[in-house]
Parts: structure tokens; sequence; C-alpha cells
């Protein structure tokens, strides 16, 4: 942010900013300003229209973290996580059975993939 200030009053300390005042939109209003005016909208005209829109949209929102809960993001499992090729198709009961014969009963065995296989071991 400091930079981009810095930057902004370099550029428009320059002499061709202060040539083309086009450029910098000093030398005429812009586009939404023009429309505003022509048009005028009255945007403001009723405020208890938009209180009731604003009320309405927060209500939606709250609605939605009771419905769905809060999700804070990624949450990780400790352990590792291996994923294994093996060159003929092996079974996930038959990996699972084997894994809780070498001492690994823990171990969460599902596929990855065209024949591949993930393994995940407790902490």
């Amino acid at each position: 942010l400091v930079i981009a200030r810095a930057l902004t009053e370099i550029a428009a300390s320059t002499r061709f900013v202060s040539d083309y005042r086009n450029v910098n939109g000093i030398g005429r209003p812009g586009a939404v300003r023009t429309w505003l005016v022509r048009k005028d909208p009255q945007l403001f005209r009723k405020p208890v229209r938009w209180l009731v829109v604003s009320v309405a949209l927060v209500a939606v929102a709250v609605a939605g973290i009771v419905v769905r809960g809060v999700d804070l993001g990624v949450e990780f499992t400790g352990g590792r996580l291996m994923e294994y090729s093996t060159s003929r198709p092996v079974d996930v009961e038959t990996a699972r059975d084997t894994l809780a014969a070498a001492g690994f009963g823990d171990a969460e065995v599902t596929t990855a993939g065209d024949g591949d296989l993930s393994v995940r071991t407790g902490k």
C-alpha cells in the first residue's frame, strides 16, 4: 500500500499527467458521474427500502451459518499419507487385512485413481 501510494504520487507529479489532464480524470467528469447526473436515479429516496434489503441479506447470511455451520478451513489430520501403485490390482480389503496383521490396525486404506491405493496411518 505504501509503495502504491509512493508510485501514484510520483506519477501524479510528472509533467505528462499535468499536461494531459484527461488521463487522470481531472479534466472532465468520469462516465459514472456523468450517468448519475444525467439519469438522477435518486437511490436514497426511500431509505427504508434499503434498510429492509440490508436486513434481509444479513438474515440470509446468518441463516446460512446456522444451517450449514461454520467451516473455518482445511482440517489437518495427523499421521502419514502414502499412495502406492501396484503392478496388479489389489483389493482394498486385502490391503486393510495385511496392514492390520502388520500392526497398523488404525490405517485407512482407500483407492486413489486407477488401481492405486492410498494409506493413511494414525498419528
